[in-house]
């Protein structure tokens, strides 16, 4: 990253999950020699976008311990999600309060999503809406990750438990700006065995494309 940021934008990483479907951390799979995390972290730093970076780590301290040594040397924020059954929003929120204020904006990074590139993070980054949500779409289908507008994040802190990000989009359509991006890692996560070798096919023809062009 330049030392002066090209946006104003701070970026949440959410690396709690319990990787259920998966059976093991997900943000621990190795991927081209670097686990998960690492890429998702990476490829923030990369874009140049982001002022600072929170993440949020899972609330057993064995494995939030191996996350923050694989993100070991980046200058990151870090903040655990004390709930194990506790929804995305709720580490949403602790990693916007883990933060320095003023924020004028937050990416919501996933933490499982390795292959978003750092040109796809700069460009939503740049077209923020203070008001509203910017997502991106591949041909048609909503990915992550998305930016909320310095306006609307004490509405997003004061969303109550019992709902979700997701909700409060949904009634807040007007305010939503999608951008179309040719990037299909904001649509692939891991979430199953299926997911990661999906995952591992996309990033080993991407390094042979890179290769190739020398």
């Amino acid at each position: 990253m330049t030392e002066r940021s090209r946006t104003d934008v701070d970026a949440v990483v959410l690396a709690a999950g319990a990787s259920r479907r998966l059976g093991r951390p997900k943000q621990l799979e190795d991927i081209g020699g670097k686990a998960v995390i690492a890429h998702v972290v990476d490829n923030i730093v990369e874009s140049g976008a982001c002022r600072r970076i929170a993440v949020v780590l899972p609330p057993d301290p064995e494995l939030a311990l191996t996350i923050r040594k694989a993100l070991a040397g980046r200058k990151l924020t870090f903040t655990e999600n004390g709930c194990a059954e506790s929804p995305m929003l709720h580490s949403i929120k602790l990693g916007i309060a883990a933060l320095p204020t003023p924020l004028y904006g937050i990416m919501v990074a996933l933490g499982d999503q390795p292959l978003v590139l750092p040109a796809t993070i700069l460009a939503l980054c740049r077209r923020p809406r203070r008001d509203g949500v910017v997502i991106p779409r591949l041909n048609g289908r909503s990915g992550h990750p998305i930016v909320i507008g310095t306006f609307i994040l004490h509405d997003v802190l004061a969303i109550p438990a019992a709902s979700s990000l997701k909700e409060f989009i949904d009634s807040r359509r007007s305010l939503v700006r999608y951008i179309s991006v040719p990037d299909i890692g904001t649509v692939m996560d891991v979430d199953t065995q299926r997911d990661l070798d999906a995952v591992r096919d996309v990033y080993r023809v991407r390094m042979e494309l890179r290769w190739a062009d020398g």
